[in-house]
C-alpha cells in the first residue's frame, strides 16, 4: 500500500506538474480561440422594483453569482449596461469586466420607463466606437453579443431595427431574457430574439430557437442567464488548439477536436485528422483523413467496448451493459435518496452506449440510435501514444533518467513494443476516456472512471426529448513510460477538470487490452482520498 501511494503522488507530479509542453505553430486560423465579448443588459425600470422580492434585487443577486463562478467567466470578456428610460455603460467590456461588474451592479437601482430603443442606440455606438471591445485583429474569429433581460413591455423606437443592424453589420448576436415578464408582452421578446439571430426566421445562422427564455424566480434567472453564457463560450471555443503529428511519407497530419454546442441534448463532439497540404491548408479528404464522430455515428451501440470497474462488476472490457444491471444499478445511483427502478438504469446505461433512450430524435422510439454519440472533447486535451520512443545509455550521466531506463532494462522493452499499435487517448465529456486507432479514426474502447458513474445520471433532464450535456472526462490524459513493479509499463493517468476531484490510471501498455491500475477521489467532506484498485 506504501507504494502505492507513492506512485501515485510521483505519477501526479510527473505527469501534472513537470510534463513538457511543446509548441508548434498551427496553420492559420486553427489557433486558440478568442474571449467572447458579452454585454449584459439589465431592465433598471420602475416596474422591477415592485413586490417582493424586488425582482431587481434578485437580478442582481444573479449576476454576482455569474462573474463569481470561473467556469463561466475564463472564456469571455464582461460588460454590463442599466436601462430604463435612458442607458447608462456601468462596467465596459473587458477581460477584467467580471470582477467590475460585482463591485458595481448594486449600485443599479429601479425607476424610470421601459425604453429598450435606448439602450440598444447606445450599445450600438459603444460597439462601433472607438472604445469598441471587439479585437480589429480578430478579423471575424471573436463572436460578440448582448444579453438583454427585462420584466416587462418596451415601447417607442424600433428596438428590432437596431438589434438586426448590429448583426448585420458587426455580428452581434442578442439573446433576450424575460424576467417576470406579463404573457401580454412576449410577442415582443419573441420578434427581438428573431431580428438578432438567436431565433429562426430572417437569419440563416439561427438553425435553432435558442431564445427567448423565460424566468419567473432567481433560479431560473440563473439557469437562463448561464445557459446563453455558456453556449456563446462554446461558439467561441468549438476547438481544441490542433495538436501537430509526425511527418509520414504521404505527408503531416493534424488532429483536431472540435464540438457543436446543443441546447437541450448533448454536445456533439468531433476528432478529426486531416492532411497539411503544401500551401498550408487543411485537407481532410484524403484517404489516411477521418473524423472520428463520424465513424462511431455509423457504429451500433451493441458493437462499441465500454468497461469500468466496480463492485461486483466482473472485469470485462465490455461490461457496461444491462447484463451487469444489477451491479452497475448501485454504482449509477449512488448516493441517491431518490428509488430508481431496474427500467431507470437500463435507459440510462443505452443512453451512455449511444440509444436514443430519451427520444431526442422525436419519432417516438427509445432503443434506436441516437444521431451523434461522440461528446464534445471540450478541455481536454488528447494525447497521442505509439512505441516506446525514450532514450536509455549507458554512458548518460548516472543520475539521468536515460541512465536509469538503460538500468531497469529500457531497451528490451522497446524492442517488444516496437510495432505497437498508434492510438489516440481523448477525454470526452460524455464521461469516458477514448481510444481512437490513429490509422482509422475507429473507437477502441472507452472507459467510465468510477468516479463518473454516479455523475452519469445528470444526464436524465427528466423533460420529454431532451438530455443534459455534463462534465465528464474533462481533464487531459497524460501516457508515460514507468517502471514499477520489476518491469515496464506504458501508465496513462487523467484528471476530471470539470467532472469531478478525481484521478485514474490505467495501464495501456497493451492498447488492446487495457488495465484499471486504481483511481482517487478527494472528498472533501470527510477531508479524505478515497483509492480504488
Amino acid at each position: 500500500m506504501k507504494f502505492l501511494f507513492r506512485l501515485i503522488f510521483t505519477i501526479i507530479f510527473v505527469f501534472f506538474a513537470g510534463a513538457p509542453v511543446c509548441a508548434k505553430s498551427p496553420p492559420a486560423g486553427t489557433g486558440k480561440s478568442v474571449p467572447a465579448n458579452i454585454l449584459i443588459m439589465l431592465d433598471t425600470s420602475g416596474s422591477m422594483g415592485w413586490g417582493s422580492p424586488r425582482p431587481i434585487d434578485e437580478a442582481k443577486k444573479v449576476i454576482k453569482k455569474i462573474v463569481t463562478n470561473s467556469d463561466l467567466t475564463s472564456g469571455a470578456n464582461y460588460g454590463l449596461m442599466g436601462w430604463h428610460s435612458n442607458a447608462n455603460m456601468v462596467v465596459d467590456v473587458s477581460p477584467s469586466g467580471a470582477s467590475e461588474i460585482y463591485k458595481k451592479v448594486d449600485s443599479l437601482q429601479a425607476g424610470g420607463g421601459t425604453y429598450l430603443h435606448e439602450a440598444l442606440d447606445l450599445a450600438s455606438s459603444y460597439f462601433r466606437g472607438s472604445s469598441s471591445p471587439i479585437d480589429p485583429k480578430a478579423k471575424g474569429c471573436q463572436v460578440n453579443f448582448l444579453i438583454v433581460i427585462s420584466d416587462g413591455c418596451w415601447f417607442g423606437g424600433d428596438p428590432n431595427a437596431i438589434a438586426k443592424k448590429l448583426y448585420q453589420d458587426l455580428g452581434i448576436k442578442t439573446f433576450v431574457i424575460g424576467f417576470k415578464a406579463g404573457y401580454g408582452c412576449r410577442n415582443n421578446y419573441y420578434s427581438l430574439s428573431e431580428s438578432g439571430c438567436t431565433k429562426t426566421g430572417w437569419c440563416p445562422e439561427a438553425k435553432t430557437d435558442d431564445s427567448p427564455q423565460f424566468a419567473d424566480d432567481e433560479k431560473k434567472l440563473y439557469d437562463a442567464l448561464a445557459a446563453y453564457i455558456r453556449q456563446i463560450i462554446a461558439s467561441a471555443q468549438t476547438f481544441v488548439a490542433p495538436k501537430p503529428l509526425s511527418g509520414t511519407p504521404q505527408g503531416d497530419f493534424w488532429l483536431q477536436a472540435t464540438f457543436e454546442y446543443q441546447t437541450a441534448s448533448q454536445w456533439e463532439g468531433r476528432l478529426i485528422k486531416s492532411q497539411l497540404k503544401a500551401d498550408g491548408t487543411l485537407d481532410s479528404t484524403c484517404s489516411e483523413c477521418w473524423d472520428a464522430g463520424e465513424k462511431l455515428k455509423g457504429r451500433a451501440a451493441s458493437d462499441r467496448k465500454i468497461w469500468t470497474v466496480g463492485k461486483n462488476v466482473p472485469f470485462d472490457l465490455n461490461n457496461f451493459t444491462t447484463a451487469n444491471l444489477s451491479a452497475l444499478k448501485c454504482l449509477l445511483y449512488e448516493g441517491s435518496s431518490t428509488c430508481y427502478e431496474d427500467e431507470d438504469a437500463i435507459l440510462l446505461i443505452n443512453f451512455v452506449r449511444g440509444l436514443d433512450s430519451y427520444d431526442e430524435g422525436k419519432d417516438g422510439l427509445t432503443t434506436d440510435e441516437r444521431s451523434w454519440k461522440l461528446g464534445d472533447i471540450y478541455h481536454s486535451e488528447f494525447d497521442l501514444v505509439g512505441a516506446p520512443y525514450q532514450d536509455a545509455s549507458d554512458t548518460a550521466d548516472e543520475n539521468s533518467q536515460a541512465y536509469y531506463r538503460y538500468e531497469k532494462g529500457y531497451e528490451a522493452f522497446k524492442t517488444k513494443h516496437q510495432n505497437r499499435r498508434k492510438v489516440i487517448y481523448a477525454g470526452g465529456n460524455d464521461g469516458m476516456l477514448h481510444a481512437f486507432d490513429y490509422k482509422t479514426g475507429e473507437e477502441l474502447w472507452a472507459f467510465i472512471p468510477p468516479a463518473l458513474l454516479p455523475r452519469l445520471r445528470e444526464m436524465v433532464a427528466g423533460k420529454a426529448n431532451t438530455s443534459n450535456s455534463i462534465y465528464g472526462v474533462d481533464g487531459s490524459p497524460r501516457v508515460w513510460d514507468v517502471y514499477y513493479g520489476g518491469s515496464w509499463k506504458t501508465l496513462l493517468m487523467c484528471g476530471l477538470r470539470g467532472g469531478g476531484k478525481s484521478y485514474f490510471a490505467l495501464d495501456v501498455t497493451d492498447p488492446d487490452a487495457p488495465a484499471h491500475l486504481f483511481s482517487f477521489t478527494n472528498d472533501p467532506d470527510d477531508q479524505r482520498i478515497i483509492v480504488s484498485k
